[in-house]
């Protein structure tokens, strides 16, 4: 299972726990990795990243057209202002409200 980009800073394969700072921010697309974050056998990127430390992670529950995922540049840009709560980030920079 691959890392993603985390505020800009992209990692490898995630076999051992990482460095997260207080407060970090997790942003991911893949397949499938934000499927539960209850089930103990769960592998998804999501909850091991939670685990781990992360303090807030989004990521797609099924296949992740990019067209509905919040483009990073919005999402991080808006998180950046310290104007927003990340609820309000996500609904600002998503395309699509479901």
């Amino acid at each position: 299972m691959w890392g993603s980009m985390l505020a800009g800073i992209v990692y490898g394969p995630m076999k051992t726990p990482l460095p997260y700072n207080t407060g970090a921010i997790g942003y991911h697309i893949a397949s499938g990795k934000a499927i539960s974050l209850h089930n103990p056998s769960e592998r998804g990127w999501c909850k091991n990243a939670l685990e781990r430390g992360i303090t807030v992670t989004l990521g797609p529950t099924g296949e992740p057209y990019l067209d509905v995922c919040p483009p990073p540049t919005e999402f991080f840009g808006l998180l950046l202002t310290g104007r927003y709560s990340l609820i309000e980030i996500y609904y600002l920079s998503t395309r699509y409200i479901s």
